[in-house]
């Protein structure tokens, strides 16, 4: 009986110490992410670690967040739960990660904070130069058949932005899969450097 207890109790120190260790080797991975970044700005819009889909032809960047640790933390905070009905932003690791910031738009500030993103795009997609100014017009056709989209489910989306004062920042859209869990953020792949595309 003794020995089965002193064997239980190193059981559950290597555990506590493995559980210690692991996070530590986790904590040092994270300092050392590779992030992309929007190409305007050079902030940090997501890690390479994300979980990341190119959709619609290669001219959106997905990537997918997960609340689980941020739920996890707001559960354990001494702080009251929110009342409302939509959580915090920074529930999301992909949006905590980056401090990508909540902007409050309207439909008519949506659209002119779009086109003035996307056209800022435009002109500096043009100057590139593999294809530019090809690049450019598929970018403007794009941009408004999304926007299009965009306003049909508007009460749906939630917009971020780097976490810069930057107003020609990247325009981040937020928003959920049919399952209405899990957090998507679409990125205009135009505006983001540092991922390469497989599709």
């Amino acid at each position: 009986l003794v020995f089965a207890m002193v064997l239980h109790r190193a059981l559950f120190f290597w555990q506590v110490i493995r559980v210690l260790l692991l996070n530590v080797m986790d904590s040092a991975v994270s300092t050392t992410d590779t992030a992309c970044v929007c190409v305007l700005t050079g902030e940090e819009l997501f890690s390479l670690r994300s979980h990341v889909e190119f959709e619609r032809d290669g001219n959106l960047v997905a990537v997918r967040g997960s609340m689980y640790d941020g739920l996890n933390t707001l559960a354990m905070s001494e702080s009251a739960l929110p009342t409302e009905l939509h959580l915090p932003h920074t529930t999301i690791d992909a949006v905590a990660w980056a401090d990508l910031q909540l902007l409050d738009l309207d439909r008519p500030a949506f659209l002119k904070r779009w086109q003035r993103y996307v056209s800022t795009l435009q002109r500096h997609v043009s100057t590139l130069p593999d294809g530019g100014s090809n690049r450019a017009e598929r970018l403007a056709v794009f941009g408004q058949l999304l926007a299009k989209e965009l306003l049909g489910s508007f009460d749906q989306l939630e917009f971020l932005t780097c976490a810069g004062s930057h107003t020609n920042g990247a325009l981040a859209v937020l928003h959920y899969r049919k399952d209405g869990l899990t957090p998507w953020l679409w990125f205009l792949a135009e505006g983001v450097k540092g991922l390469e595309k497989t599709t």
